[in-house]
């Protein structure tokens, strides 16, 4: 909160080996009993999320690092799904009816209702990547299907069709 860039060494959740990292904290956040510190990864230019369990060593530097004005931490959660970070990316999925309250209820999520019949509703949300909202999507099983972007849509199709692999 001291606009300045921290160091510390870091171990993702794929890996028992420590990174050192430069960042610019932006902010906290917290999801399912575990703390996460926001900022700008100074490796990759790209906000990212570190999970302060997961943190040593961390020092505060005397280089200035403050967050940028227009970056807004409460608007900012609204489009991360299970603390995963990413470029901002819309998403347009097909819903069946029967999960509308489950999809629209949603209260932290950034999203519009596009289109809507007696069958289908369609969904457009803003999320930061899509490997945390493939694990949201995922949950819904056949009760949906993705629209866009095509790469999302791809990859839960190659997930289906593994799937199929295991059960037969």
């Amino acid at each position: 909160d001291e606009g300045k860039k921290i160091s510390f060494e870091y171990r993702s959740a794929s890996s028992e080996v420590f990174k050192s990292y430069r960042a610019v904290p932006y902010g906290f956040a917290c999801e399912f009993g575990k703390y996460y510190l926001i900022g700008l990864n100074e490796l990759k230019d790209q906000v990212h999320h570190f999970r302060i369990d997961r943190m040593r060593m961390v020092r505060m530097l005397y280089e200035d690092g403050k967050r940028p004005a227009e970056f807004n931490l409460e608007q900012y959660l609204k489009r991360t799904w299970y603390m995963y970070s990413g470029p901002m990316t819309k998403v347009r999925v097909r819903f069946n009816n029967s999960v509308f309250k489950a999809v629209t209820e949603r209260n932290m999520s950034e999203g519009k209702l596009v289109e809507k019949n007696d069958k289908y509703f369609e969904y457009e949300f803003l999320s930061n990547g899509t490997e945390g909202i493939l694990i949201w999507l995922l949950g819904f099983g056949d009760n949906m299907e993705v629209l866009e972007p095509l790469e999302l849509r791809e990859q839960i199709r190659e997930i289906s069709q593994n799937m199929v692999k295991i059960y037969e």
